[in-house]
């Protein structure tokens, strides 16, 4: 470490690129990495092309992120990338300010630079940056919030779920929006710390318990199903393995919305859940992301 770089010093890893890749090579950062980054953004940089950005507390590995580019998507996208050190005061600021409030549907996230000009309007909600997946600027994260707009607009419901709830933004607007108990889940305990944050954050607290669990796999989260609305925004394997239990443990009628996944995934695990008594209802496109929503059937 030289004298420049300290303690207080933190780590940008920064590429241009397409709009779409740049969402794309923003998910495989947030997603895939590991150890993730601390914060992960894609900012409009003008043309048709955005701005990739990742936080990290330590110098990353360069030749490992760019051999995880290179895997996902070519040479030339890996060779771009560039890794420099800032201040450590000044990023989170930094990134935040660049992140605009996103409207979907009624809904609308926003961050806390933004919490003096929005205020606390019912559908309104806060969401910073941090390690867990939802802030509603990725494609799948909206294409769900767009899809429980939709389903709000038909019908109420009673007896919620949000499996791998991330930042918790989508327990926090089913929570809000309907006034009815979301269940939100995960299996990192650092997540589950954040999303607790952004709950209570939001005054949400009384109609989301949070429970550190996989799936269904948790006695509580048994106890109190059937749910008649699943949200599940994570990767494409999770959402396959969940099939059967997603089947067990959902009412006749009750509505699954699935996201995490592209568009080429997504006629596939439609597939895979109608052999499972679903029926595809909706099908939402954000960039290459999409959000299907199904129906159980009645037996």
């Amino acid at each position: 470490m030289s004298s420049q770089e300290s303690a207080q010093t933190t780590y940008r890893a920064q590429l241009v690129a397409e709009r779409d890749r740049a969402q794309r090579i923003a998910a495989l950062l947030s997603e895939v990495l590991w150890p993730p980054a601390d914060a992960v953004g894609a900012f409009d940089a003008g043309g048709g092309t955005s701005r990739v950005e990742a936080y990290f507390n330590d110098r990353p590995d360069q030749k490992a992120l760019q051999a995880l580019l290179a895997t996902h998507f070519d040479a030339a996208t890996a060779a771009d990338l560039v890794i420099e050190p800032i201040a450590a005061a000044d990023w989170i600021s930094e990134s935040q300010s660049k992140r605009p409030a996103v409207a979907a549907g009624k809904f609308l996230i926003h961050g806390r630079h933004d919490r003096q000009r929005i205020g606390h309007r019912i559908n309104s909600i806060e969401i910073e940056a941090a390690q867990a997946f939802g802030t509603g600027h990725h494609g799948s994260t909206l294409g769900s919030l767009l899809a429980l707009d939709r389903l709000l607009k038909r019908r109420r419901f009673h007896s919620v779920i949000d499996i791998g709830t991330g930042t918790g933004v989508l327990a926090i607007a089913a929570a809000k929006s309907s006034r009815c108990p979301v269940l939100a889940t995960d299996s990192s305990y650092q997540v589950i710390d954040i999303a607790k944050e952004n709950i209570h954050l939001n005054r949400a607290s009384a109609l989301v318990p949070v429970i550190h669990c996989a799936g269904f796999e948790h006695p509580t989260v048994q106890r109190c199903g059937p749910y008649d609305l699943v949200l599940a925004n994570i990767l494409l394997w999770a959402l396959s393995d969940l099939a059967p239990d997603m089947a067990r443990h959902i009412t006749a009628g009750g509505v699954v919305v699935l996201s995490g996944i592209t568009r080429q995934q997504a006629a596939p695990l439609a597939a895979r859940y109608r052999s499972f008594g679903f029926v595809l209802q909706d099908k939402l496109n954000v960039g290459e992301w999409t959000t299907l929503t199904l129906r159980r059937q009645h037996h």
